[in-house]
């Protein structure tokens, strides 16, 4: 027996509810949360309002994630790989051979950027990232930047190979302290100037040191 067309579209079900979450639910999740970060720190990110700001269920952002401290960490290495993507521009535009202009351009470079993104960098050096246990991918962005700044010093003709490494860390440690520390504190007119002299002062040791 054939069964009628009516008979067929009745025995099939329907399928009901939200369309399912796709890749681009994803990125509006992380979008949203990166643009609350930016405007607000941790403390302004809350399922409810990331989720009316993504245009999705609050229970979608579990989807994609197991906690809000994940998506947190997703923008974290998402902010990572814009710093990186933003010295490497920097180096690409500078015509500067000599290797103390060289590390000063990765510096003002390093130094703008914190300047224009401090809410997200603040929430970043805040971030416990053996939370979510995806330190393994903190390292690796690190080691990116690390590698940037061991490009530059590999030119310095009495810097021994094995030593790259530790002095890019021990740059970064340094530059990354007297932003912090001078920026927001100094007593100066030019806070940004003084900032950079200070650092100029590291740099120029290292350059003379090993050159």
């Amino acid at each position: 027996m054939v069964e009628s067309d009516d008979m067929a579209e009745t025995s099939i079900p329907k399928k009901r509810g939200r369309p399912g979450l796709t890749e681009e639910n994803q990125q509006a999740i992380q979008t949203a949360a990166r643009a609350i970060l930016s405007e607000a720190g941790v403390d302004g990110l809350r399922a409810r309002r990331l989720a009316e700001r993504a245009g999705v269920a609050t229970g979608s952002l579990y989807k994609f994630y197991p906690d809000m401290d994940a998506i947190i960490g997703a923008v974290n290495l998402d902010t990572y790989r814009d710093l990186t993507a933003h010295l490497l521009q920097a180096m690409d535009a500078c015509s500067q051979p000599g290797q103390l202009d060289r590390l000063m351009t990765l510096a003002r470079a390093y130094l703008g950027f914190v300047s224009s993104h401090g809410q997200l960098w603040s929430v970043l050096l805040d971030y416990n990232r053996g939370q979510t246990g995806r330190g393994e991918m903190f390292v690796q962005a690190e080691d990116v930047l690390f590698g940037i700044i061991e490009h530059e010093l590999a030119s310095l003709p009495r810097l021994e190979q094995a030593h790259y490494a530790p002095l890019a860390r021990a740059l970064w440690a340094s530059v990354h302290g007297i932003v912090l520390q001078t920026l927001p504190n100094s007593t100066h007119a030019d806070p940004v100037e003084d900032t950079l002299f200070q650092i100029e002062m590291i740099v120029g040791a290292v350059v003379r040191d090993y050159s």
